[in-house]
């Protein structure tokens, strides 16, 4: 049975947008994003609704009037708004911070089709008996064949 190994270059550090949305998948970013257009739906269809803009009320702490004196739907929605966002707040500044102390990379390269994803030249040597002597052979595989 042949082996042989790859010898590859560390994945390349990720950039400073990469950072910031890899704390969460993209489904939590989607789940943020919904979130925030049903708000600005439902404050367009009816203003008066909530008399609390409840995403900087959430988000900030800002509130126009009191929530003791609010509806009790805007109550509740507020309190989900708050613990949501709050859970989401202290878990992307875990990550944020963990990102910080160890800079993240992109995965290594595990095979030879990561190779050419990344536009690695690949260059493979082997051994082949001509006329029972063994010749070393070198294969080029450039990105595009």
């Amino acid at each position: 049975m042949e082996q042989f190994a790859i010898a590859t270059p560390k994945g390349r550090l990720l950039t400073v947008w990469e950072i910031m949305l890899k704390p969460f998948q993209h489904s939590a970013w989607g789940m943020i994003l919904g979130i925030l257009v049903t708000y600005q739906i439902i404050h367009q269809l009816n203003p008066t609704l909530f008399s609390n803009n409840l995403l900087a009320l959430a988000l900030f702490g800002f509130d126009k009037r009191q929530l003791v004196l609010s509806k009790s739907i805007e109550k509740i929605s507020a309190c989900a708004l708050i613990v949501l966002f709050f859970q989401l707040k202290c878990a992307y500044e875990a990550k944020l911070v963990s990102y910080i102390t160890e800079a993240p990379r992109v995965p290594d390269a595990k095979s030879v089709e990561d190779l050419r994803e990344r536009n690695i030249t690949c260059v493979v040597s082997y051994s082949v008996p001509v006329l029972g002597y063994p010749v070393l052979a070198i294969v080029v595989l450039p990105y595009e064949l």
